[in-house]
């Protein structure tokens, strides 16, 4: 195909024609702007003599990390080597003509030798695809050493191997989250960077309709692959989210033949903990079936300190939280090749917990009047129990082997929970401060139904075009029911009761434009979505609608500066709608001086993000960052004059700046280690009118993280995993420095089929430590949570273990040159 400048503009200009009136004329004059530099750009593309393919095994699945060597005939020398990306394809350049052949190597196959074939002025290009076959002796005597390492550096994203993390066994979702270099966890809010606005995704998957923190906190860790951290989302993605993108990726077993894994664990910190878990998973021909059980008693115990001033008296509250959940979880999948173009699969995954517990509520109230001081003492008796299930659907069509394919897929999911808790205070000191007996009886249920459709087409080697369309909708009824106990009989407080229900849907359609030469790559995105959501109140017949119809752009340009080294800047535009929990008005109490409420008049933030980054051989190693946030939603703690209570709500502030820059480091320069350390700092800076006062807080942080992993003797593999952070900001807090230290260790037994681990939790450790001011009130809080918690697991692997990870079985290009040229 033929690139035109014309056609392209004369298509360009009619889509824009189409659009309103004050949109084409804004569009317009930023596109006149954009002319020259395109015309430049795209006459700067070279016509090349080229190769390109695709690479699959036996499964027909892409190989990646298959080395392809272009070789000239009659002299047989090997002119260049390219590696086959994650979707088995590759492409290799020459200015040259002749006659040449392709040879496809790869550790673990046999060699693959194309025909023979001409490159002239006539065919400049020409296609090799392959199908590799596998060496049988080799896969029964090879035995890799090799593994993924934890921190991969992509393009787009940061990707945190945890499943080879020695530190996060038998811990859950959050300890793993722990892994993310910058993220801080402190009273169940996540951050990384500075950054509050996190999305989480399960397998790309929204949970922005679950009860999050009950999820991420009983969820079991031995289910985790790896977690994606995304700081510039392209239009590909949602744009629901001003801040990066964590996606965790289950396990998912595609290992040839039957096999499986059980693994049981045990530990202890303030209490016993356990647990355990079967996989299986069989392989034969076109189908892949596979499952897994779990079962995890994970345990730990938090204390929440706040000391705050109501006029001329002082309050005191310290709590006490242990939680002790039972989670089982159970998955079952299967994936069916039709054919080389046509694959469909379907999955299911589910989870159950069942936590009880008492958190004990202290308050010590010091009167400025010289009065006797009031200690209360409140026990909350929760009975929590929820369920999860997601099934998935997909359909996936490769229509040619030079990248042109279409993927649909279908997905469902349901989160229902069965909630009650009993608040009883006594008063120990005698005077007549007293409280009734309260209970919160909280059913609740959500339906996601989600589906989702993407078209790639590339039209030459330099231009390739996305685009795609997404509906999703979502159903909650959350039903809370109050009641105070009088004279031995519940009585319903209307004024603590609310059913409250939300539906939204979200459609979506975006279009991404891709463009490379030689030094130069580009991106262009925009996507459109239109929400619209309802919460109704059936207690207060109250409704309140919120539709929210918007464009979001996309961009990025790299270039590269030498053969090593190169530059990107990527730009995206993007909004964090309030949740379900955020808008619904009503108060939840923890304790009677302590509650929880939510803001009907929570209005979505909107967020600019530029990202510069430097790169070596591709992969970025230091960041520049800036954003600038609109409304931004911030998580606050007030207090009400009158009823002396403090409460935790979310409001808008006007903007909030944020600057940072990160660097990565490599530590194999130092023998018998590796690993990777780094550096982040950034700024954060609040500016708002509250109550009519101006209100700015900020913040300089610099963290520093560092992951070594090294062999002791015995072959024992030892781990270090530490982090250290100046202090900082999160919302209307200002914290001080904390920081910890992890250790792990692992032993490989009976042949290598199984291994035992052990790790140390916070070995070193310091607890967070924060002050508000804000809005009148002035406060310091403090968080503890279990330390040096000892973990054991053992782990055996049975069946045919061969066939894994690409990566982990490829040589190098040059080992396979010298493998084929008999070195």
């Amino acid at each position: 195909m033929v690139y035109s400048e014309t056609n392209f503009f004369k298509a360009l200009a009619y889509t824009i024609s189409k659009l309103p009136k004050d949109l084409t004329f804004y569009i317009m004059k930023k596109l006149i702007l954009l002319i020259p530099f395109f015309s430049f750009f795209l006459s700067s593309i070279n016509a090349q003599f080229s190769i390109r393919g695709q690479i699959n095994g036996p499964d027909r699945q892409a190989l990646e990390f298959a080395n392809v060597a272009l070789v000239s005939l009659p002299d047989s020398n090997m002119l260049k080597v390219e590696t086959t990306d994650e979707k088995g394809q590759y492409l290799i350049k020459v200015d040259k003509e002749g006659e040449f052949m392709v040879r496809v190597m790869l550790l673990g196959y046999q060699d693959f030798n194309s025909s023979n074939f001409t490159l002239n002025t006539s065919r400049p290009s020409h296609m090799v695809n392959a199908q590799m076959q596998a060496e049988a002796h080799l896969l029964e005597t090879v035995e890799v050493k090799a593994k993924v390492p934890l921190l991969e550096q992509r393009s787009d994203r940061l990707v945190v191997n945890v499943e080879q993390s020695l530190t996060t066994i038998n811990g859950n979702l959050m300890d793993v989250l722990r892994k993310v270099p910058g993220m801080l966890i402190i009273n169940d809010q996540i951050s990384v960077a500075g950054q509050s606005s996190v999305t989480i995704l399960i397998n790309g998957r929204t949970t922005q309709y679950m009860d999050i923190t009950a999820f991420l906190k009983e969820m079991p860790a031995d289910n985790i692959e790896k977690i994606e951290v995304i700081h510039q989302p392209g239009a590909e993605f949602d744009a629901s989210g001003t801040g990066p993108v964590i996606n965790i990726v289950l396990k998912q077993n595609k290992l040839f033949g039957t096999n499986g894994s059980v693994r049981l664990g045990v530990g202890k910190g303030s209490f016993l903990r356990y647990n355990g878990s079967l996989s299986l998973n069989h392989r034969q021909g076109d189908f892949n079936i596979y499952g897994s059980l779990g079962y995890s008693h994970n345990t730990w115990r938090e204390w929440l300190v706040l000391d705050r001033i109501v006029d001329q008296d002082i309050y005191s509250q310290e709590a006490t939280k242990p939680s002790k959940p039972h989670t089982k979880r159970g998955s079952l999948g299967m994936d069916w090749y039709l054919s080389d173009k046509h694959s469909i699969g379907i999955s299911a995954n589910g989870l159950h917990s069942v936590n009880d517990r008492t958190n004990t509520n202290v308050t010590n109230i010091l009167y400025g009047d010289q009065r006797p001081s009031t200690q209360l003492t409140s026990l909350n008796f929760f009975d929590r129990e929820w369920w999860y299930v997601s099934s998935n659907a997909y359909y996936s069509f490769k229509i040619d082997t030079i990248g042109q394919k279409l993927d649909l897929d279908f997905n469902y999911s349901t989160f229902e929970r069965d909630n009650s808790n009993l608040i009883q205070t006594q008063n120990n000191t005698g005077d007549d401060l007293n409280f009734d007996d309260t209970r919160n009886i909280q059913p609740g249920k959500t339906n996601i139904y989600a589906i989702r459709l993407d078209y790639t087409k590339p039209f030459n080697e330099n231009i390739s075009f996305q685009t795609g369309a997404k509906w999703s909708s979502a159903s909650l009824d959350n039903d809370l029911q109050s009641a105070f106990l009088n004279n031995g009989e519940w009585i319903n407080n209307p004024l603590q009761s609310n059913h409250f229900l939300f539906d939204e849907e979200i459609a979506a359609v975006y279009g991404k434009l891709n463009i490379k030469s030689d030094d130069w790559e580009i991106t262009a995105g925009l996507r459109f979505e239109d929400s619209r959501s309802k919460g109704y109140s059936i207690t207060l017949d109250s409704t309140t609608r919120r539709n929210i119809a918007q464009l979001f752009p996309s961009a990025s340009i790299s270039r590269a500066l030498t053969e090593q080294i190169g530059v990107a800047l990527a730009y995206s535009y993007r909004i964090e709608r309030p949740s379900y929990s955020d808008l619904n008005p009503f108060l939840y109490y923890l304790d009677p001086y302590t509650f929880e409420k939510g803001n009907p008049l929570l209005r979505p933030e909107l967020t600019h993000s530029l990202k510069m980054s430097l790169t070596y051989e591709k992969q970025p190693f230091f960041n520049l960052e800036y954003s600038r946030t609109n409304n931004s939603m911030a998580l606050v703690t007030e207090q009400d004059l009158q009823t002396k209570a403090a409460f935790a709500t979310t409001v808008n502030l006007d903007k909030f700046e944020r600057w940072g820059g990160s660097l990565f480091f490599p530590l194999d320069f130092v023998k018998g280690l590796s690993g990777y350390g780094g550096v982040m700092g950034y700024y954060n800076k609040f500016t708002s009118d509250v109550e009519g006062s101006l209100y700015e807080n900020d913040q300089w942080t610099v963290t520093g993280f560092l992951q070594a992993s090294l062999t002791l003797p015995l072959d024992i593999k030892a781990e270090l995993n530490g982090w250290i952070t100046s202090g900082g900001q999160d919302g209307i807090i200002n914290y001080e420095s904390l920081y910890g230290l992890n250790v792990g260790f692992e032993k490989k037994i009976l042949k290598d089929k199984a291994s035992v681990k052990l790790s140390v939790g916070d070995l070193l450790y310091k607890f967070w430590y924060g002050e508000i001011d804000y809005g009148g009130l002035v406060a310091d809080v403090s968080s503890r949570w279990d330390t040096r918690v000892v973990n054991m697991q053992f782990t055996y692997r049975f069946g045919n273990q061969h066939m894994k990870d690409r990566k982990r079985r490829s040589n190098s290009a040059s080992d396979e040159i010298n493998r084929a040229q008999g070195n």
